[in-house]
């Protein structure tokens, strides 16, 4: 049975090209159920294609308070690690999957500009 909670991740570039970028790093997590606390720690792998960029107004203009920066990437992992689970056990566990990352965006939408 797998719980989820909050987490940190740090991780490092050990690899980057223009386009593709590979990581390496730690997470921990904060394990919930049923009230019941518990923590993993997990060393972590992953590799991805990405497309990095940075916009910002193109104005003064109060009505152009939009802009964002970071990273659209799609790409892999694979992370194993310690658990200590909220109900007493501990595990040793591998996990594979795929990420999606969105950069941040920001924006406010003023009523009556013109």
């Amino acid at each position: 049975m797998r719980v989820h909670g909050p987490y940190g991740e740090a991780s490092w570039f050990v690899f980057r090209r223009p386009w593709f970028r590979v990581s390496a790093g730690l997470r921990g997590e904060m394990l919930i159920k049923d009230g019941d606390l518990g923590w993993d720690v997990l060393a972590r792998s992953g590799a991805e294609i990405f497309n990095a960029g940075q916009f910002y107004p193109s104005s003064t203009d109060v009505c152009s308070i939009h802009g964002g920066a970071g990273a659209l990437a799609m790409g892999v992992y694979a992370e194993s690690g310690y658990q200590q689970l909220p109900w007493g056990a501990h595990a040793f566990i591998t996990t594979a999957g795929f990420t999606f990352r969105w950069p941040l965006l920001y924006g406010l939408i003023v009523y009556g500009c013109e």
